[in-house]
């Protein structure tokens, strides 16, 4: 286990060593040869005029970076979390009663939201948010100065709301698809010739040779959550990598760039390591 673990954590350090070389020849390629700027992605030490909130070096250096880091890390904490508890449970559910014609109305809901687009949900959010609350987003949100910060969780779980929308309906469909393609193999039908329940050929045969397939799409959703990140944050004006990232890109402020680009593939890689590690107890002997 040690010599596997170690294997992995290896393999980690090279996938994020690879991103950020590929990041660098990016922006170089983007910026530089393309976009005809003199400054180059080599050059830490920025002097193009940047917000104060971005900068990586000089005065507060990178406790810059911090708090966004701790604010995009809740909501896809909040995010993942509820995706993986309800992805799994209702992905199974809709399995073991597909051949009940009742299914349709259990799963009704999350077809609905499977067919709202999460981009769009995020934009209704957001003008309602600015009719009804005269405010765009979370900009001039109130500060709790004593006590535990609840509006600082209440503002992570609006912004996690339509990446759970969109999260949860993709790890249904993929846990159901998978539960359904071990359901159709020939020893299920042998099972059921033998005399086993629909029960127990369920749960304790096809669910348990599954057990390490199911946990190898834990990390599915993860990069589309990431993705949609960006427009949720851009779009609640929430203080996270997200924002970071964009508020980077319109400066062509390289360091906020790389930054924000290694702490993706970061989260990716760890939650990667972290499902892998748990595979391999799974499956070995």
């Amino acid at each position: 286990m040690i010599r596997f673990l170690g294997q992995r954590i290896f393999v980690l350090l090279i996938r994020l060593i690879l991103v950020f070389a590929i990041l660098s020849v990016v922006i170089e390629l983007s910026y530089g040869v393309f976009g005809g700027s003199e400054v180059h992605v080599w050059q830490m030490d920025f002097t193009a005029p940047v917000e104060p909130s971005l900068m990586l070096t000089g005065h507060g250096g990178w406790e810059s970076v911090l708090e966004p880091v701790a604010n995009s890390s809740l909501v896809i904490g909040i995010t993942w979390g509820v995706v993986l508890l309800t992805g799994y449970s209702w992905g199974i559910l809709t399995a073991r009663i597909q051949r009940f014609p009742f299914r349709n109305l259990i799963v009704l809901p999350w077809l609905v939201f499977a067919c709202v687009p999460g981009f769009w949900w995020v934009i209704q959010v957001a003008i309602y948010s600015y009719f009804e609350w005269e405010r765009p987003g979370f900009a001039n949100e109130i500060v709790v100065e004593s006590g535990p910060d609840l509006m600082r969780w209440w503002n992570a779980v609006v912004v996690a709301a339509p990446l759970i929308v969109l999260g949860v309906a993709v790890q249904i469909r993929a846990v159901n698809a998978r539960i359904q393609k071990e359901s159709v193999l020939p020893f299920v039908r042998g099972l059921y010739q033998s005399g086993y329940s629909n029960r127990e050929i369920f749960y304790q045969n096809i669910l348990r040779r599954l057990s390490g397939d199911l946990v190898h799409l834990s990390d599915r959703t993860l990069p589309l959550i990431l993705g949609g990140l960006i427009f949720v944050e851009a779009a609640f004006r929430y203080e996270g990598m997200g924002n970071f990232l964009l508020r980077s890109l319109e400066v062509s402020y390289f360091p906020g760039i790389l930054v924000a680009g290694l702490w993706m593939a970061g989260i990716i890689g760890i939650v990667a390591l972290i499902r892998e590690i748990m595979v391999h107890s799974l499956t070995s002997d």
